[in-house]
């Protein structure tokens, strides 16, 4: 389950993105030191966001880890309460959507 606070980051960076202010809306990490903005985050609470598929990698080779808010991080943000499931379902390796919804593949001819 994502923490309160790891809602309140992903809440944030949607409001900054919002305010067309993008550098305050990325995640910056070197190590085990994260920041949003002037903000400093723990490194599991980032780690927790990665695992719930809540924030995106968009680092360019050699430099700082970026991550940025995804749609699911955006259905996340809205109902915290899709986060568990998000999680179970890429555990069992099943294809679901952004908010956590198994999406089944027509069968093949």
């Amino acid at each position: 389950m994502l923490s309160r606070r790891a809602i309140e980051v992903l809440k944030t960076m949607i409001e900054a993105e919002k305010a067309g202010e993008y550098d305050e809306a990325e995640i910056v990490c070197e190590g085990r030191t994260c920041w949003l903005g002037i903000e400093r985050l723990s490194r599991k609470m980032v780690d927790s966001l990665v695992q719930h598929v809540a924030v995106s990698h968009v680092s360019e080779p050699g430099s700082l880890e970026r991550y940025t808010i995804n749609g699911t991080g955006r259905k996340i943000a809205e109902d915290p309460s899709i986060a568990d499931r998000i999680v179970s379902a890429i555990l069992r390796g099943e294809p679901i959507d952004e908010s956590g919804n198994a999406v089944n593949h027509a069968p093949k001819p």
